[in-house]
């Protein structure tokens, strides 16, 4: 019965068999008949295509379109017609007609969509595409039609498939040229053609991939972001199906639309590289290039965009710890608590993301350590951003890699940008949390001891944001250390710069913060370096702060009044300021310091004075204010002073004829000078500027004089390339300012003599001063033709570029000049180091030091200056005004050399060539000045300067004599 049943299903399948091939057959003689039909139709028309007339072509095409794609013919009739047709299509690809090229190549894109086998004409389709579109030169010259043709050809790609395998050729020479095509549509549609055929066709496309890099690099920064946009995408494809050799030829183009301003471009970035990440054949070898890239998007501003990061990067770790699971065993059965500390609010990273972080941190810090100090400030920002990122996946394993972090964040904390500091610190209180104090401490605390020479402040900065991620518990047993190394005077007193006393506040403040009452222990310590910033401390808002952090200390010993705390360590103070009181001098911080103690304490000065073994002040003194009284008692100890005030009180018995006036007027004068005079700025901090560090055993600092103004057009920034590149240490700078009030580089009153215009500078606006050709009547102003005036910023900026030390000269205008320059000094903290404000006018630089008296200061002199110009031209022809004006230049030289400078308190003097001899430096060397000769113009001079007085000059021309200005005023 069975085998009847399978017998008759057999017969039934193999009648139905029959009907369908019957069926089939007399429908392919239908469809056959049917295009020979349309093809008998379409005759007439086809011939007409070869006819001289454009009007004639164009109608025959639209004839052919409307008898086949616009009737509606079954896909085996369009697949007959379209074989007949295609060469006659092709053909009129090259018609001299921009219409009927475009009817031609949308029928094309007609029938390749609807019939059923459009591979069958690749044969001839390619080639013709290829001709038009992938010639050195483009034939097409219309850009919508180039636009048809791509889009033709990525229609092709989609409905043929792997078909076109055997034309990978023919399409890498197309997609190179319309790729970087001048019409942006095109270059979009050729991205994502090149997406398409990559899918299509992997086996085959990896072999010419890397042709397709060039064109794309070259396209990915187009002023279109939906350009921008395909490029990426199509670079993912061309590194995701290529040979993946090319990885490093695009890695930074991508980096780079990491800062786009457009978040479309930003979120085409981070799909591609975590597509990467987690299917790219080779991505083991790229790990640590691809994941800075990644982890850079988890901060970027458009939530979406972060969000998308974050994902990815959840993937990226998942699919790792999959694949390393043995390796990983031990860890993911233990690791499973975050660290004590872990900062609120922060999911933590799975064990693979943390793993691969860890595992490639050796390779990334480095590359961070040189971002961190780029010159565009979004690669500094996104750089400090991507280093917390590390550190939160690597936790405690960044100990290892300590050393290396504290300096870069040393650098990034130098930054004016303050998102680099905010984010900076952030990553440094990583440390604290993630670090074990033992180890943090032994480098920090040695990096206080030396710190950076120019910015002193930031291993300060540092310390205070690492103390702040630890806990008040694990910094117990260190505290004696911290509070020891804080208080050491090459550590509180070494440095008198605001945003150096700021710092060391924090470390105190941070230190009561978390430590509380365990900070009794250190108490003492902890309030000498308050006291010490309370005297250092030239602005109200850092004193006030001060005080409250004695106050805070006060609450954590329960004491009731600021008072009882200086009294309980009252003897203890007195004893730190004793061990150095043989070594006192008006500039020491000590007499500051003890004048705190005695007004916080509410002591009398006298008592402290007597306690600390100086000589009782007279009775009839008691009325004068306490810090009077320290500073008479310790004036009188300095040598030559009693000589120095006989001369004054002399002089002034001279000219009043009493003796009665002549001392009221000098102890005015003395008292004066002892109130209102400025200490020296630290002996190191000096020495940093004026003989700072890399010179040659034999050398001395040479400074180009107004930017080196023989070698090229003077105070421009051209001059200061110049300077750098023949040698120069330093560059002396003249400020001017415009009629809106902003600082620029200019010697004279007028425009006139080093520029193509005319005026002064204060009735010019700074837009009036772009316009002016710097070069003037230069020697070398067609080398340098087009330089512009620069502003004292970009000087500024330029020359630390340069690492050039810095003389400003100041004319006039001493407080517009002491607020412009009080902003730079602000803005770059390292210009303490690096510079020094010089003028000719005491005020200029009293001025200035009032300010700011942690910048270091010069005096300009040349002898003889109110009766003689600097060529020695008497300036008066009357012999008795001459007289008189010699005798004023005598009693101007002798302040200069006994009273201006200690009333400025300057580290160095800027003297005329003529008046240096061995014993005039010798002279101020006992002072603590450093004497600095101008201008030093031939290569005899050069060299007595070098090998017999070995102090520095300053010149106009470092690369040959320059005699005709050897004698010109500064």
């Amino acid at each position: 019965m069975f085998v009847a049943t399978l017998l008759v299903a057999i017969s039934t399948v193999k009648m139905a068999t029959k009907v369908t091939v019957k069926m089939a057959t007399t429908m392919a003689a239908g469809e056959e008949r049917a295009a020979s039909e349309v093809l008998r139709a379409l005759a007439r028309h086809l011939n007409c295509l070869n006819e001289d007339s454009k009007t004639t072509r164009k109608r025959a095409l639209e004839a052919i379109k409307r008898e086949t794609i616009d009737k509606g013919l079954s896909s085996g009739v369009l697949q007959d017609v379209f074989t007949c047709l295609l060469k006659s299509l092709l053909k009129c690809l090259s018609d001299p007609m921009e219409r009927c090229r475009e009817t031609a190549i949308h029928m094309l894109g007609d029938f390749i969509r609807c019939v059923p086998q459009p591979e069958d004409s690749l044969p001839y389709l390619m080639p013709a595409l290829t001709q038009r579109l992938g010639g050195k030169e483009i034939l097409e010259p219309a850009e919508e039609l180039r636009l048809s043709m791509v889009e033709v050809l990525t229609l092709t790609v989609e409905v043929c498939g792997r078909h076109l395998a055997p034309y990978l050729d023919d399409m890498m020479k197309i997609l190179q040229r319309t790729i970087v095509d001048p019409f942006p549509d095109v270059k979009r549609e050729s991205c994502k053609c090149t997406v398409h055929f990559a899918k299509s066709v992997p086996e085959h496309f990896h072999m010419q991939a890397e042709s397709l890099v060039k064109p794309l690099m070259q396209t990915i920064s187009h002023q279109h972001s939906r350009v921008r946009v395909s490029t990426i995408e199509a670079t993912g494809a061309v590194i995701q199906y290529g040979t993946g050799k090319n990885v490093d030829d695009v890695l930074s183009h991508l980096a780079q639309r990491l800062f786009d301003d457009s978040p479309q471009v930003r979120k085409a970035v981070t799909v591609v590289v975590g597509d990467w990440l987690l299917h790219l054949r080779d991505r083991y070898s790229y790990f640590h290039k691809l994941i800075p890239l990644l982890l850079s998007s988890l901060s970027d501003d458009i939530p979406e965009i972060s969000q998308l990061a974050a994902d990815l990067w959840r993937q990226t770790g998942t699919r790792w710890e999959q694949e390393n699971e043995d390796d990983l065993k031990d860890k993911m059965d233990f690791l499973l608590t975050p660290p004590d500390l872990y900062p609120a609010g922060v999911e933590r990273p799975g064990l693979g993301c943390r793993e691969l972080v860890v595992r490639n941190l050796s390779n990334l810090l480095p590359a961070l350590a040189r971002d961190v100090v780029d010159w565009v400030v979004g690669t500094r920002v996104k750089t400090v951003q991507l280093l917390y990122a590390l550190l939160l996946h690597a936790e405690d394993h960044c100990t290892q890699h300590l050393q290396l972090l504290l300096s870069t964040l040393y650098r990034a904390c130098t930054d004016p940008e303050r998102d680099v500091v905010t984010n900076c610190l952030r990553s440094a209180k990583l440390l604290g949390t993630f670090v074990s104090p033992e180890v943090f401490l032994k480098l920090l605390l040695v990096h206080l001891e030396t710190p950076p020479s120019s910015s002193p402040h930031t291993p300060l900065m540092v310390l205070a944001a690492v103390l702040g991620g630890c806990s008040g518990d694990l910094l117990k047993p260190h505290l004696q250390k911290i509070a020891d190394t804080l208080v050491q005077p090459d550590v509180c007193q070494e440095y008198q710069q605001s945003v150096y006393l700021d710092q060391l506040l924090s470390c105190v403040d941070v230190l009561l913060s978390l430590c509380e009452k365990d900070c009794c222990s250190i108490s003492l310590q902890l309030l000498q370096v308050l006291v010490t910033v309370q005297s250092l401390s030239t602005e109200p808002q850092l004193t006030d702060k001060a005080e409250q952090s004695v106050v805070s200390l006060c609450k954590v010993q329960g004491l009731a009044t600021v008072a009882d705390l200086y009294r309980q360590h009252m003897d203890q103070l007195l004893q730190w300021l004793s061990a150095s009181q043989k070594t006192w001098t008006s500039y020491t911080p000590q007499r500051l310091q003890l004048q705190v103690i005695a007004t916080q304490s509410e002591t009398d000065g006298c008592a402290l004075l007597s306690n600390l073994g100086f000589c009782n002040i007279p009775a009839q003194n008691n009325m004068l204010p306490k810090h009077m009284h320290l500073g008479l008692n310790l004036e009188f100890q300095q040598q030559g002073t009693v000589i120095r005030w006989s001369t004054v009180f002399l002089l002034v018995l001279f000219g009043t004829r009493s003796a009665i006036g002549a001392s009221a007027v000098t102890a005015s004068i003395y008292v004066f000078i002892v109130m209102f005079r400025f200490p020296q700025v630290p002996a190191n901090q000096a020495s940093q500027v004026l003989r700072p560090t890399g010179l040659a055993s034999a050398g001395v600092p040479v400074v180009a004089h107004r930017a080196g103004g023989h070698d090229a057009p003077e105070n421009t920034i051209a001059a200061i390339r110049e300077a750098s590149r023949n040698g120069a240490t330093g560059v002396e700078l003249d400020l001017g300012f415009t009629a809106d009030g902003v600082a620029v580089l200019m010697h004279d009153e007028t425009v006139d003599r080093t520029t193509n215009g005319t005026g002064a500078v204060g009735m010019l606006r700074l837009a009036e001063l772009r316009t002016l050709d710097a070069t003037g009547r230069h020697r070398l102003r067609e080398k340098f033709k087009g330089e512009r005036v620069p502003t004292l910023q970009e000087a500024v900026e330029e020359c630390i570029n340069h690492q050039l030390t810095i003389f400003f000269d100041v004319k006039d205008q001493p407080d517009k000049a002491a607020a412009a320059l009080g902003e730079m000094y602000q803005k770059h903290p390292v210009l303490y180091n690096s510079s020094i404000v010089c003028s000719f006018q005491p005020k200029v630089i009293y001025k200035m030091r009032q300010a700011d008296p942690g910048v270091v200061t010069a005096l300009t002199h040349r002898p003889w200056s109110l009766s003689r110009y600097g060529d020695g031209t008497p300036r008066s022809l009357s012999a008795w005004t001459h007289y008189w004006l010699g005798v004023l230049d005598v009693l101007l030289d002798w302040a200069h050399h006994h009273l201006l400078w200690n009333l400025c308190g300057v580290s160095a003097i800027l003297m005329q060539k003529d008046f240096i001899s061995l014993d005039y430096v010798q002279y101020w060397a006992e002072r603590g000045v450093e004497v600095v000769g101008w201008t030093i113009n031939t290569a005899v001079d050069k060299q007595y300067y070098q090998d017999v007085l070995k102090i520095s000059y300053i010149t106009d021309s470092l690369r040959e004599d320059s005699t005709n200005r050897s004698n010109a005023a500064d």
